[in-house]
């Protein structure tokens, strides 16, 4: 189970338990629950009994004191999110997800792409690699019903927030959104962000 914090300037263990705040969710892979350290953010909570132990990796047991639901998005709630007092991140579980929304959950290196199951295929959420850990992205009910009719390489590239070509042509492949022909080869955002400072004028002054 990770539980990673973003800031890199925390010692590995304290990343682990979350001593630096961040609530943003994190999707992943190797939890076995959706588990919070925000009691606010749950619906229809109730009392976890008995209380539900929650290993963390330095070995710190904590425990579970309430269970609830969590809207993510128009077309994503979290069922049985546990509540754990202290817990300084939001972890989404890949495997409830998964059973819970019915849907396809791919990573790449940089991206994650949720969607449902198919005839429709639709789009319902992303996360976004940094730091190692990927950040879930929710979409709501008007983004996700105008997909199909934004299909631009373009549009779409800069939403995931300007992944490679390669990252783009596998986003489309496994939604079946079509082409990424239109893709601009040169995108001004990409190029700012890979330059590291500004180009010096030539001085001739001895």
């Amino acid at each position: 189970m990770k539980l990673l914090e973003k800031s890199k300037m925390l010692a590995p263990s304290e990343k682990l338990t979350g001593k630096n705040s961040n609530f943003r969710w994190l999707l992943d892979a190797g939890a076995s629950y959706h588990m919070t350290g925000s009691a606010h953010l749950l619906v229809e909570d109730k009392e976890a009994l008995p209380p539900v132990a929650v290993i963390l990796p330095n070995g710190e047991v904590k425990y579970a004191t309430s269970v609830g639901s969590v809207k993510l998005s128009s077309y994503i709630t979290l069922r049985k999110v546990l509540f754990v007092p202290g817990l300084k991140c939001n972890l989404i579980s890949v495997a409830h997800l998964i059973d819970d929304q019915k849907c396809d959950v791919y990573f790449t290196n940089q991206l994650c792409v949720i969607h449902d199951y198919l005839p429709t295929r639709m789009l319902i959420g992303a996360g976004r690699r940094q730091d190692g850990v990927y950040y879930f992205h929710g979409f709501d009910t008007t983004t996700a019903s105008q997909i199909r009719k934004q299909e631009s390489s373009n549009l779409w590239h800069s939403r995931l927030g300007h992944p490679s070509s390669k990252v783009m042509s596998c986003v489309f492949s496994l939604n079946n959104f079509g082409s990424v022909s239109d893709l601009n080869k040169v995108c001004d955002a990409c190029l700012r962000g890979k330059q590291t400072r500004e180009v010096f004028q030539t001085n001739n002054t001895r």
